[in-house]
């Protein structure tokens, strides 16, 4: 019996500990200071209704108390932690999420899952800002993570390993067909349309402007705008009218959410534009900004 006081003492004031709280604060009115001090070093055993009250104040199941083990101490922290970390996950706050999971010595597959996911949050908000760089140090924190995982982490593999050849990608001269090829990256959370856009734009690079107008216009595969709109400047582009093309470029750049591979394509292609045209300052501040893009990757 002294034993189990001693070890529901050791547990209760390292809570109280964690959580900044004075022995007053935790006694409120339930018991006194005294009586507290003695429960927390094993001289005073407390009574249910006590330990009842105390783990209220202290935000964890009674069960917590006598806990055995590390695993099965870190299964009630978990159950009492699991509503804020899906609260903080759904609102994108990666980062407080991944702090909280920190204070969970014993992840489960649960919790290296939500630690997977969160770094992939991460590595697409990076993507946004193109930050490629951090992007890229979150996708080996988050393939980390998903490897340590026993069950449902092959998505996120798979996605992780698209977004990383993504990135890559804008090193090359071409896009790589691998970048086009659904089947090469299932499991994944690549949305279709995704896989169909880079398949067109390969074809305009390739001079197949009738295989791009097919995926285009004649199926159901791309419906983001913002695609569509690029697809269509660069068919102008084909045409030889760059002016309109460089018309619907600087529309597209203009979008605050544009993808950093869109964003870089487009550079490319105002690029070209503005030296068809012969302004050739505009064509030197469009090679700046893709080289700037670059050296986000690489610093």
């Amino acid at each position: 019996m002294d034993s189990i006081s001693r070890d529901i003492g050791q547990k209760i004031r390292a809570l109280r500990l964690s959580r900044h709280m004075t022995q007053a604060q935790l006694a409120g009115d339930s018991i006194t200071r005294n009586m507290l001090s003695l429960i927390e070093n094993g001289n005073a055993s407390p009574s249910l209704s006590t330990l009842h009250e105390l783990a209220l104040r202290l935000d964890v199941p009674v069960g917590y108390f006598f806990a055995s083990d590390d695993a099965e101490i870190t299964q009630f922290l978990k159950m009492r932690m699991m509503s804020d970390l899906r609260r903080l996950y759904v609102a994108e706050k990666y980062e407080d999420c991944l702090e909280m999971c920190s204070a969970i010595s014993h992840p489960d597959d649960e919790i290296r899952l939500l630690l997977a996911e969160c770094h992939l949050g991460m590595a697409h908000a990076a993507c946004r800002k193109s930050a490629l760089a951090t992007a890229s140090a979150s996708l080996d924190k988050a393939e980390e993570a998903a490897r340590k995982c026993t069950y449902f982490s092959a998505s996120i593999r798979s996605t992780v390993d698209f977004m990383r050849q993504l990135i890559h990608s804008i090193h090359q001269t071409q896009i790589p067909s691998i970048l086009g090829d659904p089947s090469v990256f299932t499991p994944s959370r690549v949305p279709p349309e995704m896989f169909a856009y880079i398949t067109a734009l390969r074809m305009l690079d390739s001079a197949d402007t009738a295989g791009a107008i097919l995926i285009l216009d004649k199926t159901s595969l791309i419906h983001s705008s913002v695609y569509r709109d690029f697809l269509h400047a660069r068919l102008s582009m084909a045409e030889g009218d760059a002016e309109k093309a460089g018309t619907a470029l600087r529309r597209i750049l203009a979008v605050p959410s544009l993808g950093f591979f869109t964003r870089y394509h487009a550079f490319s292609a105002m690029e070209r534009c503005a030296s068809d045209m012969g302004d050739f300052r505009t064509a030197y501040q469009f090679s700046t900004q893709k080289i700037h893009m670059l050296e986000q990757f690489t610093h």
